[in-house]
C-alpha cells in the first residue's frame, strides 16, 4: 500500500526502506511536522526530537497507517506514541524515551526495537505479541502488555517502578517476571497452574485470579496492597504471603480449610463461593475490615483483631495526581492526555466508558478541584464518592 506517493518509504509490508539521506529525512519530517516536535537530525540519520505523537487519529490527512516508523529516531525527551496505527514491527524505535512509550493496538508479534530505557510507562497491550524479548531493560513506570499471545514473560524488565500487567494472555508460568515491582502485579485470565516466578515483592495489589492455580505456593513474599487469587482451583491457602496490606479474596475456588491464610489481612477477608469450606479454623489473626463467608457451609467465625480502616480525608491526605490516572494499567483514561507543567481540567474515564469524574488540576498535575459530580458514585455509607460542584474552593472531602 503506497501512503505517500512522492516518496516510497512504504510500499512494501516486507521491506523496511528507511530514508538514506538527510534530504529524505527531512522531507519525511516536513510531512509529519505536527507529529515530531523539535526535531534534530544526528550523524547517523536518527532523529531526536522532545516528542513524538503518531496516534492513528493524528496522522497527516492522506496516511491511515503506518506499517513502519518513518524515520529511525534517537532519544525523545518526552512521550513517544504510536497508539494503534497498524505497525508490525519497532525496528527504528527510539533508544531511550524520557516519558511514557505507548505502542499499544498494533500488530506487534515481538517487541525486537523497542528502547532500551523508558522513564515513564510502556504500553503494548492488545498487540499480538507471543514474546518479550526485546522489552526495555528499565521502565520507571508501569509495563502494561495485556491481551497479547504471551506464552512467557522471558524478556520481561526485571524492574518495575509501577504496575506490571500481564493479564489477558495463554502464560502457563510468570517465570522471566520482574523481581521487584513497585505497583501492581496483575496476572489475570491466563492458564497458570502455579506462582512460580512471581516478583518477590509487589508494591501495590497483587492480582492471580482466573487461572487454573491449585496452590498460591510461590506468591510475592510482600504484597503492600490486596491480594487477589478468586476463581482459581485452590483447595487450601497454603503458600500465602504472611501478611497482606489491603484485601485478601479467594472467592470461587475449591477450598476445604483456611490453612495458609496471611496471618494479618488490612482489609477485607472474602472466601464466598467456597461450597465446600465448613470451618473458619485458620482465618486470619487480623483483619482490618469485614469477614465475608456468603455460600460456604461456615457457621461460625472468631473474634479478629480489627484496625478499621479510615475513611480518607484528602484535605489532610497527601495529594492525588492526575498522572496516577493515566499512569493506571487500563482501569482508568484520561481525557484529554495530561501534559507535565500545565494546569487543565480532564474528564476521567472509567474502563467501561463511564464518567468517572471531571477534575482541575494545578500545574504540577495535582487535582486541586472537582467539576462536576457525577452520578452513581456512592460510597457505603451511601454519599456521593466526590462531593459537589466547588468552583474555587479546596476539595471537600467531608463526604468521603
Amino acid at each position: 500500500m503506497k501512503f505517500i506517493k512522492t516518496f516510497k518509504l512504504f510500499e512494501s509490508n516486507t521491506r523496511l526502506d528507511w530514508p538514506k539521506t538527510k534530504a529524505q529525512v527531512q522531507k519525511m519530517l516536513f510531512i509529519y511536522k505536527d507529529n515530531i516536535v523539535n526535531p534534530k537530525i544526528n550523524d547517523d540519520l536518527t532523529v531526536d526530537a522532545d516528542e513524538v505523537n503518531l496516534r492513528n487519529y493524528d496522522l497527516p490527512k492522506g496516511i491511515d497507517e503506518l506499517i513502519h516508523l518513518p524515520v529511525k529516531f534517537g532519544i525523545i525527551k518526552n512521550d513517544f506514541d504510536v497508539f494503534y496505527v497498524g505497525l508490525i514491527t519497532l525496528e527504528g524505535a527510539p533508544k531511550q524515551v524520557g516519558g511514557d512509550f505507548m505502542c499499544s493496538n498494533n500488530k506487534l508479534t515481538s517487541l525486537e526495537g523497542a528502547p532500551d530505557k523508558v522513564d515513564g510507562n510502556f504500553n503494548s497491550y492488545g498487540n499480538e505479541l507471543i514474546s518479550l524479548k526485546g522489552a526495555p531493560k528499565q521502565v520507571g513506570g508501569d509495563f502494561i502488555c495485556y491481551e497479547n499471545k504471551l506464552t512467557s514473560l522471558e524478556g520481561a524488565p526485571q524492574i518495575v517502578g509501577g504496575w506490571f500487567n500481564c493479564g489477558d494472555n495463554k502464560l502457563t508460568s510468570l517465570e522471566g517476571a520482574p523481581r521487584i515491582v513497585g505497583g501492581g502485579f496483575k496476572c489475570d485470565f491466563n492458564e497458570l497452574t502455579s506462582l512460580k516466578g512471581a516478583p518477590e515483592k509487589v508494591g501495590g495489589d497483587f492480582s492471580c485470579g482466573n487461572n487454573k492455580l491449585t496452590t498460591l505456593k510461590d506468591s510475592p513474599d510482600i504484597v503492600e496492597d490486596s491480594f487477589y487469587c478468586s476463581d482459581n482451583e485452590l483447595t487450601t491457602l497454603e503458600g500465602a504471603p504472611e501478611k497482606v496490606g489491603g484485601d485478601f479474596n479467594c472467592e470461587n475456588n475449591k477450598l476445604t480449610t483456611l490453612k495458609g491464610s496471611p496471618r494479618v489481612v488490612g482489609g477485607y477477608f472474602s472466601v464466598s463461593n467456597n461450597l465446600e469450606l465448613t470451618s473458619a479454623n485458620g482465618a486470619p489473626n487480623e483483619i482490618g475490615d469485614k469477614f465475608y463467608y456468603n455460600k460456604t457451609k461456615i457457621k461460625t467465625v472468631p473474634q479478629f483483631r480489627s484496625k478499621t480502616k479510615k475513611k480518607i480525608n484528602w484535605t489532610s491526605a497527601a495529594p492525588v495526581s492526575i498522572f496516577d490516572f493515566s499512569m493506571s494499567d487500563g482501569e482508568y483514561r484520561v481525557n484529554p492526555r495530561p501534559k507535565k507543567n500545565t494546569a487543565g481540567e480532564y474528564e476521567i474515564v472509567y474502563s467501561s466508558e463511564e464518567v468517572f469524574m471531571n477534575v482541575k488540576t494545578d500545574n504540577k498535575g495535582i487535582i486541586t478541584h472537582y467539576v462536576d459530580d457525577p452520578d452513581n458514585y456512592e460510597d457505603e455509607d451511601g454519599y456521593d464518592r466526590f462531593g459537589t460542584i466547588r468552583p474555587d474552593g479546596p476539595i471537600d472531602e467531608s463526604k468521603i
